[in-house]
């Protein structure tokens, strides 16, 4: 192998279009959300059927919200890695490829946003 063969597979870890950093990424993502989903069941589990005011409540503790947002985050991340996985392997067409990636990534931003959004509200303000 000579320094230039070397230089090639330098540069090409650090390429965008190299899959291992995805790859990871969504592997991390996957083994993060295990803990994270079984502690959104087990709040979620604590105060279903109960009215609004003890949800609100529940969701005020530091801890719950911030496993809560988590979790949150982790899900819509490995949702979008998921989905991006589905359409550069199922669509062709590069102009639509790229189009649905845009879109996907700006709908998981604005889903995020939201919904951090949301549980901040009701964990400092109800």
């Amino acid at each position: 192998m000579n320094v230039k063969s070397i230089k090639n597979v330098i540069y090409s870890l650090n390429s965008k279009e190299h899959g291992l950093q995805h790859w990871l990424l969504q592997k991390v993502s996957a083994i993060l959300l295990i803990p994270s989903s079984l502690l959104f069941i087990y709040f979620f589990s604590a105060v279903f059927g109960k009215g609004h005011k003890a949800v609100i409540v529940y969701f005020q503790n530091d801890f719950v919200a911030l496993a809560t947002g988590l979790f949150l985050v982790v899900s819509l991340l490995h949702l979008k890695q998921g989905l991006q996985v589905v359409i550069e392997d199922y669509v062709h067409n590069i102009k639509m490829n790229k189009s649905l990636l845009r879109i996907i990534s700006l709908l998981v931003w604005i889903l995020s946003v939201l919904s951090i959004m949301a549980l901040g509200k009701i964990a400092f303000g109800g």
